[in-house]
């Protein structure tokens, strides 16, 4: 099962590459199971599986940009590390009783996550909150039943919505 994430998403990703990202891509060397264990004891419950998995194979999909001066700059994330994961929950799903446990956000700045039931995110739902609604989660849009489900039909336009 090892690069089972990695090669859904390089398929996606390859057949998708013009919705998706025209910056170079990385993925960051999975967390381990320790550092999991420490966020899910941050965050009070546990990871759903499939966000689990795909983080522990790699920790995020990260696009950059080369400069001129051949530096390559971060300009953003197509699904977010483990830290940025647990510091959104903390800094913004917690204080503003956000619907949803994020993952990734759109360059609209609309945001992806599995729905919050009972303050736990559920395995089977993933959602879309509006940007311009306010509270932005007042209407949300189910994506998929899965994260297998989004990155393979809804990540491309996910970009932009």
């Amino acid at each position: 099962m090892a690069n089972e994430w990695f090669a859904l998403i390089s398929e996606t990703i390859e057949r998708e590459k013009e919705k998706i990202s025209n910056y170079t891509l990385e993925y960051p060397k999975g967390v381990t199971a320790e550092g999991v264990s420490k966020a899910e004891n941050t965050l009070g419950f546990v990871l759903p599986v499939e966000l689990k998995l795909l983080l522990m194979e790699f920790d995020g999909i990260q696009e950059y940009m080369i400069q001129d001066d051949g530096e390559k700059m971060q300009v953003g994330s197509i699904i977010w590390g483990l830290a940025s994961i647990v510091d959104w929950h903390i800094s913004w799903t917690i204080p503003n009783k956000s619907k949803l446990f994020c993952f990734r956000n759109s360059v609209s700045g609309n945001s992806f996550g599995y729905l919050m039931d009972n303050g736990k995110p559920k395995e089977d739902e993933i959602w879309q909150s509006d940007h311009e609604i306010e509270p932005p989660d007042e209407d949300i849009i189910k994506r998929a039943t899965s994260l297998k489900e989004f990155i393979t039909t809804s990540l491309a336009d996910s970009r932009w919505y």
